[in-house]
């Protein structure tokens, strides 16, 4: 089964380069109305209700206020007759290809680079699926997919091929927002979510999970995400922000505003009849 995920705009500071300007001959990121944008989150939610979360949000922060995920969402299971967190995943939305990475002037370069030592790590991982098969784990909350212990691998070049692809990313994301929400280790499973085709799955942060949508609004896995494993204090954390963020939207369905100290009462909205 294939589905798809989105990214919002990174900055950084690259070497010999300003995170408030933009390279020459670089075609900014194309503007999207704000009822497009809201029909492509739509799409996402619908995508993201298949998979039965427990609970989920929009704009929910990673930390205790920055670096807000477009989405983030969580799933519980019971332990002694009490739910408790087994996964976590926060989904990016990008609308287009030049807001998926930070200005920095070497990033075409870089993106080159990084697309061929994902060739040759891809190509390892595949000789370890064959040489190593005791290292597949199927123990993961969405049955469908099996994930592998690659890092336990005693391919030692493979090994070195995730040192060269994490150097690389490092000086691409250095910095970035995209890296902040990652470093954040809050989510099990992170997505980046782009227009079809706009970027290839070997240019995504490795890690991530890659979800196209197109103008139908149809959502597309390209890539399967790694699970990051993140430990139940981190997921109990991004629960809350999830539940502080959804508290802005029950007071609004209901008509009640905070201004510094005062409440305010007003007509709820009427929900719109089909």
């Amino acid at each position: 089964m294939k589905e798809q995920l989105f990214f919002d705009d990174m900055l950084v500071a690259g070497k010999g380069s300003s995170a408030n300007s933009s390279a020459p001959g670089r075609s900014k990121p194309a503007k999207v109305s704000r009822n497009a944008a809201l029909q492509i989150r739509q799409a996402i939610l619908g995508w993201l209700l298949t998979k039965k979360p427990t609970g989920f949000g929009i704009n929910v922060a990673t930390r205790i206020s920055r670096y807000r995920a477009d989405i983030a969402a969580f799933w519980s299971r019971p332990k002694n007759r009490l739910l408790t967190p087994v996964q976590t995943m926060i989904i990016e939305i990008r609308h287009g290809r030049e807001a998926c990475w930070p200005d920095c002037a070497d990033r075409d370069k870089l993106l080159e680079l990084l697309r061929a030592a994902k060739k040759a790590k891809a190509e390892l991982e595949e000789q370890i699926r064959q040489d190593e098969p005791h290292l597949a784990d199927d123990n993961l909350l969405f049955s469908e997919f099996c994930d592998w212990n690659y890092h336990q691998s005693a391919n030692r070049h493979y090994h070195a091929s995730c040192r060269q692809v994490e150097k690389i990313e490092h000086a691409i994301y250095h910095g970035s927002r995209f890296e902040m929400i990652r470093s954040a280790q809050v989510a099990d499973i992170l997505y980046l979510a782009v227009p079809e085709n706009s970027i290839k799955p070997t240019e995504v942060a490795d890690g991530w999970g890659l979800l196209y949508f197109d103008e139908q609004q149809h959502i597309t896995e390209i890539l399967h995400p790694q699970n990051w494993h993140c430990t139940s204090d981190k997921r109990h954390h991004l629960l809350q922000n999830i539940a502080a963020a959804n508290s802005r939207s029950v007071l609004f369905q209901n008509g009640i505003s905070k201004v510094d100290d005062r409440i305010i009462f007003t007509k709820a909205p009427r929900r719109r009849r089909k």
